[in-house]
């Protein structure tokens, strides 16, 4: 499994056995490209860029924003030779730019906005999966060495990353809840509360589900 992995089915493999435990959804639309519509997205030979990746979209309802949460997400895999910096730069600043044109893109919102009446937020996800697992740890120092002033994030948006290591700790939860519901210890009904916090308010008291 390389880099040109088929990515629906690792979106389908990362939402059921990771995400679905934590509650978040998987948009069934998959690798559909949305216009870029900002005229200084351009690359570096100055050409101006037409359209932006999407892999695919997670979401999930913030009781505390009191709006649903699009995670627009660039899904990586990478062998321990192919974990670089200038990747790595490449992926964030391509993510940045997708999240900051899906913000204003009409296409993107009637394609992947699932309530058009909902509050919603779009934030960009880079998430990378280490194939071979023999780059214990590289991702991560490549990451930290990035200057953030290379990565043009917009004012006011969000971009999170999952590193290989990461990744296997929500792995492990994901299979302790399992486990803990297969034991009938957890109920299949079981929900995250949320820590009371100084700073934030809870919109509702509890999440969406019934």
């Amino acid at each position: 499994m390389g880099e040109t992995i088929n990515i629906s089915t690792v979106a389908n493999k990362i939402s059921h056995e990771i995400f679905s435990v934590f509650h978040w959804t998987l948009h069934h639309r998959q690798e559909a490209n949305y216009e870029c519509v900002l005229p200084h997205h351009v690359s570096d030979t100055g050409k101006k860029k037409h359209a932006h990746p999407e892999d695919v979209i997670f979401h999930y309802f913030d009781p505390y924003l009191g709006k649903r949460i699009y995670l627009h997400t660039d899904l990586k895999s990478y062998s321990k030779s192919s974990i670089q910096k200038k990747k790595i730069r490449e992926a964030l600043h391509s993510l940045a730019w997708s999240v900051e044109c899906a913000h204003l893109s009409g296409e993107w919102k009637d394609k992947f906005v699932t309530a058009k009446t909902e509050p919603y937020e779009v934030r960009g996800l880079l998430f990378v999966v280490n194939h071979d697992n023999k780059a214990q740890g590289e991702f991560t120092k490549h990451f930290k060495s990035i200057a953030k002033t290379n990565i043009p994030v917009a004012q006011s948006q969000i971009l999170h990353v999952l590193s290989p290591e990461r990744i296997t700790d929500l792995y492990a939860v994901a299979c302790d809840i399992k486990l803990e519901m297969q034991s009938k210890r957890l109920s299949a009904n079981y929900r995250f509360f949320y820590p009371d916090l100084v700073l934030w308010k809870r919109h509702i008291t509890d999440d969406e589900r019934t």
